[in-house]
């Protein structure tokens, strides 16, 4: 049996995947690998994947055992999905004629999905892979979203066989399975690979809109022709828990203490310099959303409001400010200190109050931390609007 191989670049990566390619071709069990999965191979800028396709297949008498290639194993941490362009992979097929293109003729296949049956059926039956996959598993049947362990042993029990003797397409500290390398592998489970596939639209911009504008254009010239004499000011907090299945906005789960301080620090230098480029101004109401603003301890929320009330002038004594948060992150400390700086409307992200449904849009939570969490803002008096967030 040969053995399946995960290549990707991390954030911030200092290399290029090229690079990343010829470190793994260097080692010698790399000819033993009979399937490849492509992850991240862009640093900074994204961009399509020719030059993957081009690399791999420039390497294919390296890679004399490569029977299996899927690329764009990317988490929404890395990519969005509907951002993600495939390129023509004619010169990899034309470079490795031994490419299978699919593990079904050799493994028993799963997918194991937080999506509806449903949808994630149709969305095999449009790739024509219909056939290729003996079961979907789902995080609704089980009560769970993955990564959550319960999928798997279900899975695994299907399969009828050990976790020791499994292949898991994507990154181990997610699957909970073994590792994708193990040598001893007898069925493959394709995990989330149709996961976002289905197309949607936002009418945010796309993130290569965020870049630097040449020549530069002065913020102070920008704002000159505006009326400032009563501004929306929006904080914008990126950090959640989880990225839930159907979000597209700008956020990191679960982000390094490092991380959150640097974005703190980047905050109070944009706000001042906002303020400065914005002169005389007078603000009408605030609101701070995300992501999930009450991801923040009680010392992070003092800061973005510090920000805002200190470095740009918005005086929250005086007008209405609202305040997103999550069921799993309120709690009586972090509310009463938003109530305490005037917080008077809460938008609560809860899409809906059916636990399956819930779960199978990737947002696995419990209507009894809804409950908990909607109670904490009922008692707090001085709350005088709640808002449930449908997106």
């Amino acid at each position: 049996m040969g053995t399946a191989q995960r290549l990707g670049l991390e954030y911030d990566s200092r290399i290029t995947f090229a690079e990343l390619l010829t470190r793994f071709l260097a080692d010698p069990a790399s000819r033993q690998v009979d399937a490849l999965v492509i992850g991240p191979w862009w640093q900074e800028g994204y961009h399509e994947s020719s030059r993957v396709v081009a690399d791999l297949a420039e390497a294919s008498d390296r890679l004399s055992s490569l029977r299996a290639v899927f690329v764009g194993d990317v988490g929404g941490e890395e990519c969005e999905i509907s951002w993600i362009e495939q390129s023509d992979m004619t010169p990899l097929l034309v470079a490795s004629p031994a490419l299978e293109g699919s593990w079904a003729s050799r493994y028993r296949t799963a997918v194991v999905s937080n999506g509806s049956g449903r949808v994630q059926r149709a969305k095999l039956a449009s790739l024509g892979l219909s056939g290729t996959f003996g079961r979907v598993f789902l995080s609704g049947e089980c009560g769970t979203a993955k990564p959550g362990p319960a999928l798997f042993p279900r899975a695994l029990c299907w399969a009828g066989c050990p976790a020791s003797s499994t292949r898991a397409t994507g990154r181990p500290g997610e699957l909970g399975v073994t590792d994708p390398r193990s040598a001893e592998n007898q069925v493959a489970l394709a995990v989330g690979i149709l996961q976002g596939l289905q197309a949607y639209c936002y009418a945010y911009p796309h993130k290569t809109a965020y870049r630097p504008l040449e020549p530069p254009i002065a913020l102070d010239a920008l704002w000159s022709t505006e009326g400032r004499e009563s501004l929306f000011l929006y904080v914008h907090v990126p950090f959640c828990g989880l990225r839930c299945g159907f979000c597209n906005l700008f956020t990191r789960a679960r982000p390094a203490e490092s991380f959150v301080t640097e974005y703190l620090v980047a905050l109070r230098r944009q706000t001042a310099s906002v303020g400065e480029a914005l002169g005389v101004r007078a603000f009408a109401r605030l609101a701070v959303g995300g992501g999930t603003p009450n991801y923040l301890d009680v010392a992070g929320l003092r800061a973005v409001l510090d920000a805002a009330e200190r470095l740009i002038g918005a005086d929250l004594a005086r007008m209405p400010v609202s305040v997103e948060v999550s069921p799993e992150t309120v709690d009586a400390e972090n509310l009463a200190f938003l109530v305490g700086r005037g917080a008077s409307r809460i938008s609560i992200g809860v899409e809906t109050f059916v636990e399956a449904e819930a779960a199978a849009v990737y947002r696995p939570q419990l209507s009894a931390t809804v409950d908990r969490a909607l109670g904490l803002i009922r008692d707090s008096a001085l709350v005088r609007e709640l808002e449930p967030l449908s997106i």
